[in-house]
C-alpha cells in the first residue's frame, strides 16, 4: 500500500512546477538590458550580463525585480522600463514541464487536483490557459485572488476545504522549500519537493527539507501514488 494511500486531493505548484519560468529568466534580463540601454544609457558589456543573470536566478523567485534593478544599478523612479521589458515576454517564451499534462491528465480522473501559486490573478490565469491545465483542475487558487500567499496555511486551505477534505486527506506539490515545502506542512498536508533548477537555486529556511519525498520530475509522481508506470500516457 502507497504511503500516500489516504490522500484524497492534490494540489500543485505553478512556476516551475507545472511551468518553467526559471528557464525564461536569460532571455527576460536581456531584454531588460537592452532596454535599459535605450532608455538610461546602460553600458555593460556581454561578462556583466551573465553576472546580472546569475543575481537574478537566486533566492526567493518574489525578488527577482529587486534583484534584477539592484544588479543593474537602476534607481527605482527610473526602472519602470527595465522591469516592463522584463515582464512583457515572460508568456511567451514560457514553457511546460516536462511531463506536466500527462502526470495532470493521468491524475484527474482519480484525485481532485487544484493549482495553488503566488501573483497576479490575470498573469497566473494566463500561465495556466496557455496550456490548458484548467481541464484538469477543479480550482486554481492564486495569491491575489484570496488575499494570502504561501507560505500561509490559509492559501492551502483555500484548495481542500471547499472540497469538503481535511489537510491530511491532500498533498502538495512543489518545488519551493520555503512557500511550497514549508508552506504545506504547516497547513498540515503532505507535500512532495519536484527538486528542479530553479529548487536548487533557492536557500533552504530552517524545517524547510521535511517533505514526505523528492522527485527530479513530474513523471514519477502517479508511481510515487501508487499508480502502475503503464497508466502514464505514451509519448506521442
Amino acid at each position: 500500500m502507497s504511503r500516500f494511500s489516504r490522500i484524497r486531493m492534490v494540489t500543485f505548484d505553478l512556476d516551475d512546477t507545472l511551468v518553467d519560468t526559471f528557464g525564461t529568466i536569460p532571455a527576460r534580463v536581456r531584454n531588460a538590458i537592452e532596454a535599459g540601454r535605450r532608455t538610461l544609457g546602460l553600458a555593460l558589456v556581454v561578462e556583466a550580463e551573465d553576472a546580472v543573470i546569475a543575481a537574478v536566478r537566486q533566492g526567493n523567485p518574489n525578488e527577482r525585480p529587486r534583484r534584477l534593478i539592484d544588479a543593474l544599478g537602476v534607481a527605482d523612479d527610473a526602472a519602470g522600463p527595465v522591469l516592463e521589458a522584463y515582464r512583457t515576454p515572460m508568456l511567451d517564451l514560457l514553457k511546460a514541464l516536462p511531463g506536466a499534462e500527462e502526470t495532470l491528465q493521468v491524475l484527474a480522473g482519480r484525485y481532485e487536483l487544484a493549482i495553488i501559486t503566488n501573483g497576479w490573478e490575470a498573469l497566473q490565469w494566463a500561465k495556466v490557459r496557455k496550456f490548458g491545465f484548467e481541464r484538469y483542475v477543479s480550482r486554481v487558487i492564486i495569491s491575489e485572488t484570496v488575499g494570502s500567499a504561501k507560505p500561509d496555511p490559509a492559501i492551502f486551505a483555500a484548495a481542500y476545504r471547499p472540497a469538503g477534505l481535511r489537510a491530511d486527506a491532500a498533498l502538495h506539490v512543489g518545488n519551493s522549500l520555503e512557500a511550497d515545502v514549508a508552506g504545506a506542512r504547516a497547513a498540515g498536508m503532505a507535500v512532495v519537493l519536484l527538486r528542479t533548477e530553479a529548487a536548487d537555486a533557492a536557500a533552504a529556511p530552517p524545517g524547510a527539507l521535511e517533505a514526505d519525498a523528492i522527485i527530479r520530475e513530474l513523471a514519477e509522481l502517479p508511481g510515487l501514488l501508487g499508480l502502475r508506470p503503464d497508466v502514464m500516457p505514451a509519448e506521442q
